[in-house]
């Protein structure tokens, strides 16, 4: 629970600050997340910080085993998913751009011995008023993860391993867990399970205690 709200106040720190400075390089980092991966934004408020605050805000929840495993698979899932969002949309937007600046350089040296034969191909390849490949560039963000509208914005359509996690994501989120359930585990049987500094082990082997509160043998014998 306090891992949760902890997290919400350290989100909402960054979110805030950015919003309210307004500055471009750092604005586009949520802007990319707000827009093209709603599911994800808010999903991801709502598993670590809406869903462990209801169910948690009762303190019968917090006494019950079951709810707080539920609890805590949920926010371990949650945050997997706020590193899943951190990185994709970035590494999508990288692939996007080196793949559309590829195609226009290789475009440029391909079309660039004859203005007329640059002409031509610019009729073929939809260059605007400016020169530039708009819709050879348009094809590659569809093929790559982002397109154009009719407005000139960003879309970004449904791609596996980025707008949501694909195979390869969860495979290694598995994997990554089972690995540490088995150091976990195999650490945990290597632990005593009968403290060996205890200063009262040797008293509590030798002192039993009966129901009456006295000592049993005497309890059987008044009895």
């Amino acid at each position: 629970f306090g891992f949760s709200i902890f997290w919400t106040y350290l989100w909402f720190s960054q979110f805030m600050l950015i919003w309210y400075a307004n500055v471009g390089e750092e604005t586009q980092y949520f802007r990319a997340r707000y827009d093209g991966y709603e599911v994800i934004f808010f999903a991801n408020l709502i598993i670590n910080f809406a869903l462990p605050l209801l169910v948690l805000m009762r303190n019968d929840n917090k006494r019950k085993f079951g709810t707080l495993t539920f609890v805590a698979v949920i926010v371990f899932f949650g945050h997997w998913l706020d590193f899943f969002q951190m990185i994709k949309p970035g590494t999508l937007h990288t692939e996007h751009e080196y793949h559309t600046y590829a195609c226009v350089d290789h475009g440029d040296a391909h079309h660039g011995d004859t203005k007329d034969h640059k002409d031509a191909h610019g009729d073929n390849h939809g260059h605007d008023s400016h020169g530039h490949d708009t819709a050879l560039a348009g094809t590659h963000g569809g093929d790559h993860g982002h397109g154009h509208d009719d407005h000139g914005h960003h879309t970004t359509p449904f791609t596996p391993g980025f707008t949501i996690p694909g195979f390869l994501e969860i495979g290694t989120f598995l994997g990554f867990l089972g690995l540490y359930l088995f150091l976990f585990f195999s650490a945990l049987t290597k632990a005593y399970l009968v403290p060996p500094n205890d200063p009262y082990l040797e008293e509590s082997l030798h002192h039993h205690v009966g129901y009456g509160g006295g000592n049993m043998e005497g309890g059987d014998a008044h009895h």
